[in-house]
C-alpha cells in the first residue's frame, strides 16, 4: 500500500520577493510623502495647459506666468474646465510710459467714455448670467478683464466682483478643484506646496487648526500663486491669481523718499518684526514699533533693496516716510497670508 507525505505548503512571509515588494513599497510611499521624488510623477500637469495664443499678451517686458486651469464642480454638474485669465493685460499701464500732457488725457476721456460704459454694461450683464448659471470662475475672469482694462470701471464693478472672489476664493460652501483628501502624516505645509499657496491661506480659507489637522478629512484648494499690484497713484494694492481678481487693499505711502517702481518679489515674512530705522533700533511689541504685527520684505532680482516692505499700523507710534507700503492692520494680516515667500509684486505709477 502506497501512502502519500503531505506537501508543504510555504507562507508568503517566507519568500524574499514577498519582503522585496513591501520594502519597495514603503520606499515609494515615503519618498512621496517626504517629497524625495518630484511632484510631477504622479499628478498629470496636462490640464493645467492653456496655449498662450488663447490669452491676451501679457505687459510689455514681462515674461507670462505660468497658466493653470480651474476646475468648476459641484455635485449636480459635471466638472467644467475653465480658461484661466492672465496678468494685467497689455492695455495696463507700463512702468516706463511717458505721462500724457493734460489735453491728451481731457482728449482720450470724451472719446473712450461712451464705448468704456457699453463695454460695462455689456460685460456685467454677461457675468451676471455666467454666475446665475454656477459658473463664478467665468463671470470673474470677465470683470477681471474689465478691472485690469478699464481701472476707471473698478468702483462700478467692486460689489460683483467682491462678491464672486469671496465665494470662490475665501468660502468652502463650493469646490473649483477636487477636494484634497488629508491622509495620515500629512502636514498643512506640505499640503500648501504642493497648490503653491501657504500653509496660512489653506487654515484661513477651511477655518483649521494648522497643528490638529484630521486624517481622513477633506478640504478646499485653489491653485496659486497669488500675486499683487501696488498702484501708486491710486494707492491700491491689488491680489490676483493669474490675474483673477482677488482682493484689493488701500494702502498708504511713504513721502519722504517714494516706492521704487517695477517688479519685485516677496524675500521674507515676519511676525512682530523688529523696526531698523535711522537712527534708532526699536524691538518687537514696543509700542513706539511703526512696523505693527507683520513685514512683508521686498526685493528686485539683483537684490539691491534693503529693508523696504510691506506692513501693517501702530497708531501709538510716528510712522516711518522713507517709502514702505502700509496696509491696515486686518489687511496685511491677510495679505500675509495669501503670499508666498517668492510671490511677484508689481510696482506702478498709473498716469
Amino acid at each position: 500500500m502506497f501512502t502519500t507525505r503531505p506537501r508543504s505548503r510555504t507562507h508568503p512571509f517566507q519568500f524574499p520577493a514577498f519582503w522585496g515588494l513591501i520594502a519597495f513599497g514603503v520606499a515609494a510611499w515615503g519618498a512621496w510623502k517626504f517629497e524625495l521624488v518630484p511632484l510631477s510623477l504622479f499628478v498629470s500637469h496636462e490640464q493645467l495647459h492653456v496655449p498662450e495664443e488663447d490669452l491676451p499678451p501679457p505687459p510689455e517686458g514681462v515674461e507670462p506666468s505660468n497658466r493653470h486651469l480651474i476646475h468648476s464642480q459641484t455635485v449636480d454638474a459635471p466638472a467644467v474646465v475653465q480658461q484661466v485669465i492672465p496678468p494685467p493685460s497689455s492695455s495696463s499701464i507700463s512702468v516706463a510710459q511717458a505721462e500724457p500732457s493734460p489735453a491728451e488725457v481731457q482728449l482720450a476721456s470724451a472719446s473712450n467714455q461712451i464705448p468704456a460704459r457699453n463695454q460695462l454694461d455689456e460685460t456685467t450683464e454677461a457675468a451676471r448670467q455666467l454666475a446665475e448659471r454656477g459658473d463664478e470662475i467665468g463671470a470673474l475672469r470677465l470683470l477681471s478683464e474689465l478691472y485690469w482694462q478699464h481701472p476707471e470701471l473698478r468702483d462700478s464693478i467692486s460689489g460683483d466682483m467682491n462678491l464672486l472672489a469671496n465665494r470662490i476664493y475665501f468660502e468652502t460652501t463650493k469646490h473649483y478643484l477636487p477636494p484634497h483628501r488629508i491622509d495620515f502624516g500629512d502636514r498643512l505645509e506640505t499640503i500648501a506646496r504642493k497648490y503653491d499657496v501657504t500653509w496660512e491661506y489653506l487654515a484661513r480659507l477651511n477655518g483649521l487648526d494648522p497643528h490638529r489637522i484630521k486624517s481622513g478629512e477633506t478640504i478646499k484648494v485653489l491653485p496659486g500663486p497669488f500675486e499683487a499690484v501696488i498702484d501708486l497713484s491710486r494707492q491700491t494694492l491689488t491680489v490676483h491669481s493669474h490675474g483673477y481678481f482677488v482682493r484689493e487693499y488701500r494702502v498708504q505711502l511713504g513721502i519722504d523718499q517714494p516706492a521704487p517702481r517695477g517688479q519685485f518679489h516677496v524675500v521674507d515674512k515676519v511676525t512682530n518684526p523688529t523696526y531698523y530705522g535711522l537712527t534708532e533700533t526699536i524691538p518687537e511689541a514696543n509700542p513706539a514699533n511703526p512696523l505693527g504685527e507683520y513685514w512683508i520684505a521686498l526685493n528686485d532680482e539683483a537684490g539691491t533693496l534693503s529693508g523696504f516692505g510691506i506692513h501693517g499700523m501702530n497708531a501709538a507710534a510716528p510712522q516711518d516716510n522713507r517709502g514702505f507700503i502700509r496696509l491696515s492692520n486686518d489687511d496685511v494680516n491677510e495679505l500675509f497670508d495669501l503670499l508666498t515667500i517668492g510671490a511677484k509684486v508689481s510696482i506702478r505709477q498709473a498716469n
